[in-house]
């Protein structure tokens, strides 16, 4: 196997981790062939993840002015490739148009245009988004989250754990499945709190109630190295 330097590495600050478990049946229909879902003690998951991105920097290159600070909010679920465990994403929302149109163009990701505000004050954060991609079906989230305080144990074998420590991603291009990966230190995770007031993020799964409150956590920032696609099959 080809071993790969990064070719970018980002800050993210402020990730809220929302889960719900979720029946095997609402998300075995919309995976790409060849990925499998990924379980729990028999539970799938799915998971929304509002964060910022800064400190933007490709390999080689200084800082591009057109690399400035955005907020993104992925949709994602759990899956293996064989023995490989990591993650499928159904969408992710940007509110930055360059970031939107690379991450399409040469990662193959679901990335949508978005207009996103983050608002925070001394205890919570509120994100509020409205998808504005063209030809995309309308989306919102708004949502205020708050820490708690201390951090957990993130222990392997935890459910904090399975979820969070996940390093590989999966897309399907073409009919083949590849793998892009993703570096950075072991998450410093605390339980969070929310009011989510509006999420259609998952209106492509018309069966599954969003309304149940999710397991929130958080962690405050994490400097990631992001490698290049590989081909699975």
């Amino acid at each position: 196997m080809k071993h790969h330097s990064w070719v970018m590495q980002q800050e993210w600050s402020d990730l809220f981790f929302l889960h719900w478990p979720i029946p095997e049946q609402c998300l075995s229909p919309v995976l790409p062939e060849g990925l499998k879902l990924d379980l729990y003690h028999q539970s799938a998951w799915i998971s929304l993840v509002p964060f910022r991105i800064s400190r933007i920097q490709p390999r080689g290159l200084p800082s591009l002015p057109l690399l400035r600070p955005f907020v993104e909010i992925n949709v994602r679920t759990y899956v293996r490739y064989k023995e490989e465990h990591g993650v499928y994403f159904f969408s992710l929302d940007a509110n930055h148009l360059p970031a939107v149109l690379v991450a399409r163009k040469f990662f193959t990701l679901p990335y949508l245009l978005s207009i996103i505000r983050v608002n925070k004050n001394s205890q919570s954060i509120h994100f509020t988004s409205r998808r504005i991609h063209k030809d995309s079906p309308p989306a919102q989230f708004h949502a205020e989250l708050t820490p708690q305080f201390p951090m957990i144990t993130n222990q392997k074998g935890t459910l904090s754990h399975w979820l969070t420590e996940r390093r590989n991603l999966f897309i399907c291009r073409n009919n083949a499945i590849y793998k892009g990966s993703i570096r950075h230190k072991p998450w410093e995770l605390n339980e969070a709190s929310g009011t989510i007031q509006t999420n259609s993020l998952f209106d492509f799964m018309p069966s599954f109630n969003a309304r149940v409150q999710p397991l929130i956590h958080y962690s405050r920032n994490i400097t990631a190295s992001i490698y290049p696609l590989e081909r699975m099959m």
